[in-house]
């Protein structure tokens, strides 16, 4: 008998254990996530930035002297202080100088090398590099093409290697200068003519697909135009680089 209800009471005890186990909820554990990308801190540049602002707000704010001096005299002498006026100009310093550095990064940022040695896109469009040499010729029919010069690997003449070609590419590609200013164009002859800067052969058009390196004989071409030929072709080069590719032939 007493056996039997003490397996009674401990039926009890487990029914009443698993009903109140089946009333808790279990509880769930987030983990923590890690930070979003827009959360992160800020970069060593811009915390650079920031201190680099801060320090040079803080040399203009001790060039500023103490509008509330507590003695008379020391006006000039004191360095700033953080009330009245002194607060305001730190402040407007801080502002001033944060709205020219975010400027300044803007304008580097859209600026390229490129940018102010390339060609109008639209010449670009209508004018490919084949075509520009082409048209010095048309319009120029007396330039010299200086172009007996044998490939190194077909060992044939290359008569498309001109001498106005390679004018417009050691203008361009070599010097980098723009072209569509007749001043860059002057700049150029003057080198062939050995008035400005050095012209060097390593690193001349030609150089290194010709057997023979052309800069002596295009520099011997250039000299012996007369001046007025030499602005004819400088005149030529501007135009056809602004897409006027009217004739302009010395009369």
């Amino acid at each position: 008998m007493k056996n039997k209800k003490f397996q009674s009471i401990l039926q009890r005890i487990q029914s009443c254990n698993l009903s109140t186990h089946q009333k808790i909820p279990q509880l769930k554990i987030k983990k923590i996530s890690s930070p979003t990308p827009d959360s992160r801190l800020p970069t060593p540049f811009f915390i650079g930035l920031i201190v680099l602002i801060d320090t040079v707000c803080n040399f203009l704010s001790n060039l500023t002297p103490n509008p509330f001096p507590t003695r008379e005299g020391e006006q000039g002498s004191k360095p700033l202080s953080l009330q009245g006026r002194g607060l305001e100009r730190g402040f407007k310093n801080k502002l001033y100088i944060a709205l020219i550095v975010l400027f300044l990064a803007s304008f580097v940022g859209n600026f390229t090398p490129t940018n102010l040695l390339s060609i109008q896109p639209a010449i670009a469009q209508r004018i490919s590099p084949g075509e520009i040499w082409q048209q010095v010729y048309q319009q120029l029919p007396d330039l010299p093409k200086e172009n007996q010069y044998i490939n190194k690997e077909t060992g044939k003449v290359a008569e498309n290697n001109t001498l106005a070609s390679r004018l417009i590419r050691y203008h361009i590609y070599v010097k980098e200068r723009a072209p569509n200013y007749r001043l860059d164009w002057k700049l150029t002859l003057a080198d062939y003519l050995g008035a400005n800067e050095i012209m060097y052969d390593s690193t001349y058009p030609g150089s290194e697909s010709l057997r023979e390196n052309p800069l002596d004989g295009d520099r011997s071409a250039i000299a012996r135009l007369t001046r007025s030929q030499r602005n004819a072709l400088v005149q030529v080069l501007t135009n056809i680089f602004n897409g006027n590719s009217q004739n302009t032939s010395p009369k």
